[in-house]
Parts: C-alpha cells; sequence; structure tokens
C-alpha cells in the first residue's frame, strides 16, 4: 500500500511540475523575408521571451511586424515592435518592444519593455504590495544575448 502511495504521490507532483511549466505562448502576426532581419527577429523574441518568462504570471506575446533600421553607431540595427499585447494571469497589458542587435558580434546588447498604463505585473514586486498590485511601466534587460544559430 505504501509503494502505491508512493507512486500516486509522485505521479501527482510531475503532472504539477509539467502544468507549472508551461511555455508562455508567442504568437507572430506577420513574416519576415529578409535573412539578416529574420535572425534579428528571431533572436529578440527568444530574449523576450527569456526575461518575460521570469515574470510571474507571465502568458505570452502578440507581436506584430517590427520597425528595423540601422543605427549611427556602425554596425547596430535596431528593431522596434509596437502594438504588442503582454498576457498576464495578473493583466494584461499594452506595449512597446525595442531591441538593439549588433549582428558582427552576434549578440543582441539591449532589450527594452514600456508597458501602457496600468502596466505589467509579475517583474518586480514592489516592497509591501502583491504581485498583481506592482504593475511598473517599463523594464530594460542589459545581459548581452547570443543571437540565435550563432557561436
Amino acid at each position: 500500500m505504501r509503494n502505491k502511495l508512493a507512486y500516486a504521490i509522485a505521479c501527482f507532483a510531475a503532472i504539477g511540475s509539467m502544468v507549472s511549466s508551461q511555455e508562455a505562448i508567442v504568437s507572430r502576426q506577420y513574416e519576415i523575408h529578409d535573412p539578416a532581419m529574420a535572425a534579428i527577429d528571431a533572436s529578440c523574441v527568444a530574449m523576450a521571451m527569456k526575461t518575460l518568462n521570469s515574470a510571474e504570471g507571465f502568458e505570452g506575446l502578440e507581436l506584430q511586424s517590427p520597425n528595423q533600421w540601422d543605427s549611427n553607431v556602425r554596425g547596430v540595427s535596431i528593431a522596434s515592435y509596437t502594438h504588442v499585447s503582454f498576457n498576464s494571469s495578473f493583466g494584461d497589458a499594452k506595449g512597446s518592444m525595442t531591441c538593439v542587435a549588433v549582428p558582427s558580434q552576434n549578440v543582441i546588447a539591449e532589450l527594452a519593455f514600456k508597458f501602457d498604463a496600468p502596466g505589467l505585473a509579475g517583474l518586480r514586486t514592489i516592497p509591501g504590495r502583491s504581485v498583481a498590485d506592482s504593475k511598473i511601466s517599463g523594464f530594460t534587460d542589459l545581459n548581452p544575448f547570443q543571437m540565435i544559430g550563432t557561436k
């Protein structure tokens, strides 16, 4: 009987961990045909998901086609995503995402999010407030991220 109970508890624990670790969903409402921009886009989205998946309650991201341009800084490309939907169990937020890529070094150097009011909960907790009441209006990830498909 003990072995059956231990097995049942282990099964429920495994199912619980699978449910709690479900990946957030990315919805892209566009296609990119330029290979260089497609690589930047794939890497920006991967970095965004890595950053946002650390947010408590984050469920997904809905993106529209980015605007892309080369910076005055040699070798730097910028991708700007407007009308982004950030989906969260604490309340969805609209906003934008800006990604700074350095393709010659195969890195995404910076990624910034701007959330429209009232903001997005889960990335930071404000002392003395619950996660749901800790909505922020912006967040920047300055940790360089290796571009997808590069070493």
